[in-house]
């Protein structure tokens, strides 16, 4: 994932590596929105767990 603010994408080498930091391309406009979408879907989905706990009082 890229910071919100970051409009550069970089190729990974490995799962906890970046293959040269120095060698970036821009981003297209779905990954530039991707963190925001994502941030809303998970607050919109935890706002869902929060209803449904308080309404569900037999959940274990």
């Amino acid at each position: 994932m890229y910071p919100l603010e970051n409009t550069k994408g970089y190729f990974y080498e490995n799962n906890t590596t970046l293959k040269d930091t120095n060698e970036a391309f821009e981003l297209d406009e779905y990954h530039k929105n991707f963190p925001k979408s994502y941030q809303k879907l998970m607050f919109y989905q935890l706002n869902l767990r929060l209803q449904n706990a308080k309404t569900d009082k037999n959940l274990p």
